[in-house]
């Protein structure tokens, strides 16, 4: 390395490198876990008249989720999103950005409305791991999985050991 280098902005790389990873952090806000999918839905957008286009469900929060639109929305609007498998979600968009081709919406959930696991019936252990590894799981599973771990204990306490089992912890040396 030439003795006296120095970056963009007149600032040695080491520092210029560790302030772009302290702004990456500042600038992630999210306060809950974002689950990525890929599923297919229907958006009606409710202006005037009802306005419907297809979508992509790109992520999924506990109180949110981000679609692919191939049209904009505007901040504020109250959206119906259509799941496959009979679940309908009704969100207010709080963003929408142009990104190439496509717009990225963000929609905070109101309400859902589905099909809930049986009385007596728990979340299967593909479905648990799946849910832990943020990986195979449609939209509609997500949701019905963490309605029913609101409500059932046994399923919390399978999902710790199942976390455990997954994820294990390592002892250091003394």
């Amino acid at each position: 390395m030439v003795s006296g280098f120095k970056g963009a902005w007149g600032v040695t790389p080491d520092i210029s490198s560790a302030f772009a990873q302290r702004r990456a952090r500042l600038s992630e806000r999210r306060r809950e876990t974002r689950y990525p999918t890929q599923d297919a839905a229907e958006v009606e957008v409710r202006h005037g008249e009802i306005l419907r286009m297809p979508a992509m469900v790109v992520d999924v929060s506990r109180s949110g989720l981000r679609l692919e639109l191939p049209a904009a929305v505007g901040r504020g609007e109250q959206v119906k999103i259509n799941l496959p498998r009979q679940v309908v979600i009704l969100g207010e968009v709080r963003y929408c950005r142009r990104s190439g081709m496509v717009f990225y919406a963000g929609v905070l959930i109101l309400d859902v409305f589905q099909d809930q696991i049986a009385p007596g019936e728990h979340v299967s252990a593909d479905e648990l791991s799946f849910f832990l590894i943020s990986k195979g799981l449609a939209v509609a599973d997500i949701i019905r999985l963490r309605e029913h771990l609101i409500e059932c204990e046994p399923c919390r306490i399978r999902l710790g050991e199942t976390d455990a089992k997954l994820n294990p912890t390592r002892r250091q040396k003394t």
